[in-house]
């Protein structure tokens, strides 16, 4: 058994410990992180999915960033030959390797994302969740977007709430040039719509994909999940 926990006070690092059984005893098997950078926490945890182990953690090194506005971050590692976690150390980078490319082309849920800034995701309980507290220039960057042969002609959106509306802009690799789409949404009553725009620049290949949200200064909508087709 594994215990990976945040250490040593305030600021803090990880550190991990192990067991032979649940209850103990644990022995304290060291440092794994140093001190988080720019925030006074670090708050980790390590999961394993297809077949690699990555290590979870958060810091402040975004802008307006800080110990009570902090991002997560993500560092891949691998076990050492008895066991062990290594120490990792921190990059700007995170993860180099995606674990699989994405396909625009099925429902994609909205909190799908490598990077995002300002927002947030519902709290409710259950496995159906979706982004929230959308303002003007609040964006999403998904990594490996597989676009095949450049085949759609255009972008669904479904949003579960309209406040004071706005665009949802998709762009290509960065946030420069023109977007491939800009999809408008106005204020509505209407529960869980969806919305439609034309794909103004056919895309083939894998990409970096980033979806700009624009709008006056209120809180736009809800996001619920989008699709290429």
């Amino acid at each position: 058994y594994y215990l990976v926990y945040a250490a040593g006070g305030v600021p803090e690092h990880m550190a991990y410990s192990t067991a032979k059984n649940i209850n103990g005893p644990w022995k304290y098997q060291g440092r794994i992180m140093n001190e988080a950078e720019n925030s006074f926490t670090i708050h980790g945890g390590s999961i394993e999915f297809k077949g690699r182990n990555f290590m979870f953690y958060h810091n402040g090194l975004l802008p307006n960033g800080g110990g009570f506005r902090r991002s997560t971050a993500i560092e891949e590692f691998t076990f050492g030959e008895n066991g062990e976690i290594p120490f990792i150390p921190f990059t700007k980078e995170g993860v180099r390797t995606p674990t699989a490319n994405l396909n625009p082309y099925q429902r994609v849920e909205a909190e799908t994302m490598a990077f995002g800034y300002g927002l947030k995701t519902d709290r409710l309980p259950g496995n159906n969740h979706y982004l929230t507290s959308i303002h003007n220039g609040d964006w999403l960057r998904l990594r490996a977007v597989d676009f095949k042969n450049g085949e759609a002609n255009h972008v669904v959106a479904s949003l579960p709430k309209v406040r004071a509306g706005g665009t949802i802009e998709f762009y290509v690799d960065n946030l420069g040039g023109k977007p491939i789409a800009i999809l408008p949404v106005a204020p509505t009553d209407k529960k869980q719509q969806e919305w439609q725009a034309d794909i103004q620049k056919k895309v083939a290949g894998i990409h970096d994909l980033y979806l700009l949200f624009r709008g006056g200064d209120d809180e736009l909508f809800d996001f619920d999940w989008w699709q290429f087709k």
